[in-house]
């Protein structure tokens, strides 16, 4: 996830939405896959890089394909500006 954050912000601007979503559909789709994963394969070669990077690009074309990258970045602008406000 670390490197593919890196290799994006030297091509686009990242926003907050895509770096949080990025951290919780990666940690996410290890978590939920790894009780079969240790199940089925054996502990030398353990695919769990491939099922978060999967998980990944299913998890970002859901989320673009639906628009939830629009809500999202404004979810996260309205919560930054109300912080701020506070001060």
């Amino acid at each position: 996830m670390s490197i593919k954050l890196a290799i994006q912000s030297k091509k686009e601007k990242l926003s907050i939405f895509n770096t949080i979503a990025s951290v919780i559909i990666g940690v996410g789709c290890a978590y939920l896959s790894s009780g079969w994963v240790l199940n089925n394969f054996e502990d030398t070669a353990l695919p769990i890089a491939c099922i978060t990077i999967i998980g990944e690009k299913v998890g970002y074309y859901l989320i673009y394909k639906f628009n939830f990258d629009v809500l999202g970045d404004s979810i996260i602008e309205y919560w930054i500006e109300k912080y701020k406000s506070k001060k």
